[in-house]
C-alpha cells in the first residue's frame, strides 16, 4: 500500500470513529491534537472523563489486529501527548483514560466493523 492510500485509509478511520463515538454519545473534543510529543487521534468527553482515542485501521488481518498496533511505544507517545495536552488546555481536574477503536474497512473502503476498547491502557 502506498504512503498517500495509508493516510486516506487513516483518515477514513478517523472520521467514522468520530461519527461512531457521537452516536455513542460521546462528545468529540479534538480531531488530530498535535503537542510537541505527537499526535492525539480523537480528545472525547463522557460525562465527566476525557477519552484520548487511538484510532487503527486496517483493510485486512495480515499485519495483525488493529489494537496490536500500539505498541508500548506507541502507548508512551500517546500518554505524553496527553499529559501535554491536559496541562495546556487546563483540564487538570478531570478523569481520564485512554482508548483505542479499530476500523475495519472492506478492500473496496467500506465499513466491515468498528471494535471499541474502552480503558485500553493506562499510565502505568
Amino acid at each position: 500500500m502506498v504512503l498517500a492510500e495509508k493516510k486516506l485509509t487513516g483518515r477514513n478511520g478517523e472520521e467514522l470513529a468520530a461519527f461512531f463515538l457521537k452516536k455513542a454519545g460521546y462528545k468529540v473534543l479534538f480531531r488530530n491534537y498535535t503537542t510537541p510529543q505527537g499526535e492525539l487521534d480523537i480528545i472525547a468527553e463522557k460525562k465527566d472523563a476525557l477519552v484520548f482515542v487511538e484510532v487503527k485501521t486496517r483493510t485486512g488481518d495480515r499485519y495483525g489486529s488493529p489494537a496490536e498496533a500500539v505498541t508500548w511505544s506507541k502507548r508512551r507517545h500517546i500518554i505524553s501527548s496527553a499529559l501535554a495536552f491536559l496541562q495546556k488546555e487546563s483540564f487538570t481536574g478531570k478523569t481520564y483514560r485512554f482508548d483505542i477503536i479499530e476500523v475495519y474497512l472492506e478492500k473496496t473502503g467500506g465499513l466491515k466493523s468498528i471494535n471499541h476498547i474502552e480503558s485500553a491502557f493506562d499510565c502505568n
